[in-house]
């Protein structure tokens, strides 16, 4: 993690700015170790060229940071405080003057930049995303493994989802099964809507889940994926149940 915080400094160094914001939890998780989902709230991580980085969360998580692998400062706040003050201020008293700040133009509501450059009126805001998308392209041996293990999970899914085929069953039961048994594995989220589809639904690549139900010479469905250790698989096959029609078997 330390390594990528240092690549991330340089890049500042270059682009002469005294401060990057990091907003997007994903991106928070890979540079910081702490995985965290702050819903309407404020999370995020200050890179600074020479000083130590610090991490800002709400309040409630604070304990759950310390827990976690970050070794370098956390500030929070509570519901009734206003975050931007707080950020502000920290990060002014690490660099007085800030010219040019660095955030992800793409993750950063319009609201909270508004609210961000009143306070910080000098600065001009300059794009960190391609740098931050060209440091995690260059994947880790550790990272390689969790994609590893993350696709080896999405073809256990597959797996149940075709073991739970039968006459009569319904597409979201099919999904409700498969979602249990990732579940029992201790997967926390799907990477997306979990999709099972058939007869003439099966031809929708985004179609939705009921309750039409599987009948024989037919084809089924399955688009999914897992969430494992913050990185996503995603995998899609078409399994056909019972006899199909030399139609259906040439457009497999």
């Amino acid at each position: 993690m330390e390594k990528n915080i240092d690549i991330l400094q340089n890049w500042l160094k270059e682009q002469g700015a005294e401060v990057a914001f990091i907003t997007d939890p994903e991106n928070i998780a890979y540079f910081t170790g702490y995985h965290s989902d702050p819903h309407e709230r404020v999370l995020g991580l200050a890179v600074f060229p020479e000083v130590a980085p610090f991490l800002f969360t709400p309040g409630l998580e604070i304990e759950d940071v310390k827990k976690s692998d970050w070794s370098h400062d956390t500030y929070g706040y509570s519901d009734i405080e206003n975050p931007w003050e707080i950020i502000v201020t920290e990060i002014t008293k690490r660099v007085p003057t800030v010219k040019k700040f660095a955030i992800e133009k793409s993750h950063m509501s319009v609201d909270r930049f508004e609210i961000l450059a009143k306070y910080l009126t000098d600065a001009t805001f300059i794009s960190i995303e391609e740098k931050i998308q060209m440091i995690r392209l260059i994947k880790t041996p550790e990272e390689l493994t969790i994609l590893k293990e993350a696709a080896l999970l999405a073809d256990y899914a597959i797996q149940v989802g075709v073991d739970e085929i039968a006459e009569g069953k319904t597409e979201a039961e099919i999904v409700a099964k498969i979602e249990y048994e990732m579940k029992k594995k201790g997967v926390t989220a799907m990477s997306f809507s979990t999709m099972v589809l058939t007869g003439t639904k099966g031809a929708l690549p985004h179609g939705t889940p009921g309750d039409t139900r599987i009948k024989k010479g037919d084809l089924v469905l399955f688009d999914l994926g897992v969430v494992h250790k913050g990185y996503c698989s995603d995998i899609t096959r078409t399994i056909a149940y019972g006899e199909i029609s030399a139609e259906q078997e040439k457009n497999l």
